[in-house]
């Protein structure tokens, strides 16, 4: 099975001096743990360019995680927001494009045809008028403290920390 995240977004400034990986790449980090169920993660390669900004405005990581191979990329330097999930199996593929924050998504789903040939494609269009993101990880946040679940309260210290020693190792371009 292959991983691949990228997300990108579109920051205007970049007032807390962090770089891309770090202000937003935490998110993907997580994601990545959440799809895996894996918290171990090994860096393959990161690389960094500077832009615009004195930080990493382009980030890239490859990650392996047990027999899955993701990629990142997060990018202060893009002019829209854009996320793209894409999960591949060797019979087929689910894409995801796009959050309910802007706009339509769109699922592809694809499976594979042996032992060639183009894929058999679905493809659905969902728009939201309302985002609940937000609210959905509020209503979470609040069961895990009423239930004094505190589990995994250093999560986002961790992914924090890992992604600190990705930009420490990192070649810049």
């Amino acid at each position: 099975m292959k991983i691949k995240i990228y997300a990108d977004g579109a920051v205007k400034t970049n007032k807390n001096n962090l770089g891309s990986l770090l202000d937003i790449g935490s998110h993907s980090v997580n994601l990545l743990n959440f799809l895996t169920n894996n918290k171990k993660l090994e860096v393959l390669n990161s690389s960094l360019q500077l832009n615009e900004y004195h930080k990493d405005d382009n980030g890239f990581i490859t990650i392996k995680t047990g027999k899955i191979l993701s990629h990142i990329h997060h990018s202060f330097v893009r002019w829209e927001n854009k996320f793209s999930l894409e999960i591949f199996y060797k019979r087929g593929s689910v894409e995801l494009i796009n959050l309910p924050k802007w706009g339509q998504q769109v699922l592809i789903t694809s499976k594979r045809k042996y032992p060639s040939g183009l894929p058999k494609k679905n493809t659905q269009f969902f728009l939201s008028k309302v985002d609940n993101s937000w609210f959905n990880e509020w209503v979470y946040f609040k069961k895990l403290i009423l239930d004094k679940d505190f589990s995994n309260n250093n999560e986002g210290l961790i992914n924090m920390n890992f992604l600190n020693n990705c930009l420490t190792k990192s070649d810049y371009i």
